[in-house]
């Protein structure tokens, strides 16, 4: 995402009402939209950074709130995985986080990856999806 330009939410509700453009902001958030509306799992992947998620992950999230507002959260149930590193080990923030917006949208949780080397794990996590 570090070579996207996506720009903060504006909470506008002004969005295109379709699912490949529902936001009025035009950027990188296009290929988002158009991948998030055609998938059945959403992965977030992020390095741990003060505790939590990195902010352009933050950011991406939020801006889904166009299409999840303007076309209905009903339409965008979908399954979801959460994948952190850090060297350190309070994932804390980042998985209340997670949960919360998984459980907010009626997403299923589909498992946790959490800590530094656990490769193995996520494979099998991706394996079982």
């Amino acid at each position: 995402m570090d070579d996207m330009d996506i720009h903060s939410c504006k909470g506008c509700l002004h969005g295109g009402h379709n699912a490949q453009s529902p936001c009025v902001q035009k950027d990188g958030m296009e290929q988002i939209y158009s991948a998030f509306a055609n998938c059945d799992v959403v992965v977030f992947a992020s390095p741990v950074y003060f505790w939590t998620i990195t902010g352009p992950l933050k950011t991406a999230a939020d801006r889904l709130y166009a299409e999840l507002e303007c076309l209905g959260y009903a339409k965008f149930v979908r399954e979801s995985v959460l994948l952190m590193t850090a060297d350190g080990s309070d994932y804390s923030q980042a998985v209340t986080w997670y949960r919360t917006f998984e459980r907010n949208l009626r997403w299923k949780n589909r498992g946790e990856v959490l800590g530094k080397g656990k490769t193995d794990a996520a494979y099998q996590l991706g394996a079982s999806l």
